[in-house]
């Protein structure tokens, strides 16, 4: 009988004791830099602060909900809320900060099994109302993280990438970031040319922004009530981001009519917009300006964050007037 009491006792000790002693020091971080906080580096793999992999956690709690990684034939990390999972071979708990026993912010990673893909894509799991919200880094060459306490309170966190290779063979290191007060993770410099930017989630969010459109768009009253559809029986998706740097935003203007979208792109470093309405899956309209779309944007409209309910944002030779 001792012994069974003794093995609850140490049961108890690794589920609810995981604190600074048990993580031998994990909950103090030292960081040189004041400035951040924070700061997760691939330079420095061999640098443990605040290090899990050690350690076999599969749920942490964050605000007042548990985040979990669940085994099937694969992983997937379960967060909740509006925020997409996450489903991959492998998926890892990698950093946490202040400590795991109250984390205020998680950096998490996930992986293919196999050699067709062998990076990490790294993600970062911060509370948004008391609530943990989901943002994945669309790179799968992340060289640092760093976080450091924002205006509102929260956590501001610059992503270094690169991004490929210059004429002169030297590599390109570009910056992105995800504001306290942000939806997004944009590329560094976007959130300051259009303020507010980062924290709209819904078109909506968008179209009744009128300093934010009007730094975006150059339409007149009448052409923004035509794009916008707010009426009681329009339906919309969530606001989707290609190469942290253009939107993607997706209307039905009437409820269980999917067949009659409009799908609107905008890429905020050209500031080229289009906008197709289509009926039945064909496009029926086209609206274009500003500058160009870049290709890379139009590239990736041609996968899933082209999808438009039960649509496709197409690309034609020829502007249907």
């Amino acid at each position: 009988m001792r012994n069974i009491f003794f093995s609850i006792g140490i049961s108890i000790v690794f589920i609810t004791g995981c604190n600074a002693s048990d993580l031998n020091g994990l909950s103090n971080l030292t960081n040189g830099n004041q400035e951040y906080v924070y700061q997760w580096s691939a330079k420095y793999p061999e640098n443990k602060n605040h290090n899990l992999s050690s350690l076999t956690i599969s749920a942490i709690k964050i605000g007042d909900t548990n985040v979990l990684i669940k085994s099937d034939t694969a992983k997937i990390l379960e967060v909740g809320g509006r925020y997409e999972s996450i489903h991959n071979d492998y998926i890892d708990f990698d950093s946490v900060y202040p400590n795991i026993s109250k984390p205020e912010f998680i950096i998490a990673s996930s992986r293919s099994a196999g050699n067709c893909c062998p990076w990490a894509n790294y993600h970062i799991i911060v509370l948004r109302d008391r609530s943990p919200a989901l943002f994945t880094i669309d790179s799968t060459t992340v060289e640092d993280i760093r976080a450091k306490k924002g205006k509102s309170g929260g956590y501001d966190f610059l992503i270094s990438v690169n991004s490929g290779i210059d004429k002169a063979g030297d590599s390109v290191i570009e910056e992105l970031e995800l504001l306290a007060a942000g939806n997004a993770i944009l590329k560094k410099g976007l959130n300051d040319k259009f303020p507010g930017i980062g924290a709209i989630v819904y078109p909506a969010d968008f179209f009744s922004d009128k300093n934010l459109r009007s730094s975006v768009l150059n339409f007149k009253d009448e052409e923004i009530l035509e794009v916008r559809h707010n009426s009681p029986e329009s339906v919309e998706q969530q606001i989707n981001w290609i190469d942290n740097s253009a939107l993607v935003m997706c209307i039905a203007p009437v409820k269980r009519e999917w067949e009659n979208t409009q799908i609107m792109v905008i890429d905020l470093e050209t500031k080229g917009y289009e906008i197709q309405k289509q009926t039945d899956s064909k496009v029926t309209s086209v609206k274009k300006g500003g500058g160009i779309i870049r290709d890379r944007i139009r590239n990736g409209l041609s996968g899933k964050l082209g999808e438009c309910f039960q649509t496709q944002f197409q690309v034609l030779k020829t502007e249907i007037k």
